[in-house]
């Protein structure tokens, strides 16, 4: 196996510019050895022996003059490496998927060797075998490497404080994303890459709720992905029409509209058309389609049509198949899932916003409480954030809803109970979302 030049080159250059995409653990396992120009095996050896500590561009002459009395080649490093120093980097993310795979190709290709050539020597076939084992070991640790997050807390206090002012002075890197609903709002902030649950029983609104999600994010001027497992994308579609143009679900199916109707509408849409933000369906098979399947159509989004979403809502938890199987055992696959979701949110480090059935007792609850959730309580302990969607009676006669925050990470519940006026026959959870329609027209001027 080899390595392109530029390629070298480029992966060199991540090193000595101190990218974050070169980890302890790679660099661990970096050789001279594996790069084939001779200034390259020389400075990496260099920094090998400062423990990687960077080597100044000022003070390589230093270095350059006390190794090398030759002055042709001495001229030859010089350029080769200034070059290297000055590099202006456009791969390093592929440069380094590269090395990982040559390295321990390279690890595997030396180890085998010896441990057939000990074995010529020795005759023993449990050394050999343990030395295979440790060849695989080590280059499975290079080929993974980065898997396991690790820091040293005290050190790392100046950069987690210099990450807190960015964020602070550019909300717009890791925004916050209200659901429209003031009393929930007031309470708690959706930001990358937290998990929301909405908890219901059986035909509680979790989807209308859901639908609610993705279209105050779009209004927001986010793009969003909607993942439907139970809908259909008809389905799904005709309710945000119904909720976008606040006209009754049945008369918009049965397009018994009046001629102003009409109009309204279709200005609307050609209003909405024009935004460079963008809600996306993907329909998927329930209990067939894992988070992989997910990702790996989203990453196809990214590449074909150039969308990346800031948003995923998932309709809904509970039908979703794991990436792992535990046999049909129910209660580890349901706790599964919520770890394949919390992985996808970290991995595009987007917030994910899905909903869950409750067990029978909370389908009979007069309030839904966090024993409700469900079989495994793996559920409550991957979400930052679980919601109950509750309605007694009473309170559906009333045109009511009531949000009761059962658990939220890193934000107190100051008000358990959020009542809003709710229109379900327009698929409407809370009347008021003129704020985030406001926000829409700042961020889309309208021009008929």
């Amino acid at each position: 196996m080899q390595i392109n030049i530029n390629t070298e080159t480029e992966f060199l250059a991540a090193i000595i510019q101190g990218k974050s995409e070169i980890s302890s653990d790679l660099l661990a396992n970096v050789e001279p050895g594996h790069f084939s120009v001779e200034s390259y095996q020389w400075v990496v050896k260099q920094l090998k022996g400062r423990s990687w500590t960077p080597i100044q561009y000022q003070f390589l002459d230093q270095l350059l003059d006390e190794a090398i009395k030759d002055e042709e080649k001495k001229a030859l490093f010089k350029m080769q490496l200034y070059q290297v120093y000055a590099r202006d980097l456009t791969f390093v993310e592929d440069s380094v998927a590269k090395f990982k795979t040559f390295i321990s190709y390279s690890i595997v290709k030396a180890t085998t060797k010896q441990a057939f050539d000990n074995f010529d020597r020795t005759g023993r076939v449990d050394y050999m075998l343990k030395d295979l084992g440790e060849a695989q070991r080590k280059a499975s640790t290079v080929v993974g490497e980065g898997s396991y997050k690790h820091s040293d807390w005290a050190s790392g206090y100046k950069g987690r404080q210099e990450k807190r002012l960015l964020e602070r002075d550019n909300p717009a890197i890791r925004p916050v994303i209200k659901m429209g609903i003031k009393g929930l709002d007031t309470q708690f902030q959706i930001r990358a890459p937290m998990v929301i649950n909405f908890l219901a029983p059986f035909k509680r609104y979790k989807s209308i709720v859901l639908n609610h999600a993705s279209f105050v994010a779009l209004l927001q001027g986010f793009n969003v992905a909607q993942i439907v497992y139970e809908n259909t994308i008809e389905l799904t579609e005709d309710r945000l029409d119904s909720l976008a143009t606040g006209l009754s679900y049945d008369r918009l199916l049965s397009m018994a509209l009046t001629p102003d109707e009409k109009k309204r509408a279709e200005d609307l849409f050609k209003w909405t058309s024009s935004w460079s933000s963008r809600l996306k369906i993907l329909k998927c098979q329930p209990m067939v389609t894992t988070m992989l399947d997910v990702e790996e159509q989203l990453e196809r989004w990214n590449i074909q049509e150039n969308f990346k979403p800031d948003v995923i809502v998932i309709d809904y938890y509970n039908i979703i198949a794991p990436i792992k199987k535990f046999g049909g055992e129910e209660r580890l696959e349901q706790g599964s899932i919520i770890w394949d979701i919390k992985n996808l949110a970290d991995k595009l480090f987007v917030p994910v916003i899905t909903a869950s059935q409750s067990n029978t007792e909370g389908a009979v609850a007069e309030r839904l409480e966090m024993d409700h959730q469900g079989k495994s309580i793996g559920i409550s302990q991957g979400v930052d954030m679980t919601v109950a969607i509750n309605q007694t009676k009473e309170e559906r006669e009333e045109g009511l809803l009531v949000f009761s925050p059962l658990f939220m990470r890193g934000f107190p519940i100051t008000i358990p109970e959020v009542v809003t006026d709710c229109d379900l026959n327009r698929m409407s959870i809370c009347k008021d979302i003129s704020e985030l329609w406001q926000l829409a027209a700042k961020n889309f001027p309208y021009t008929p």
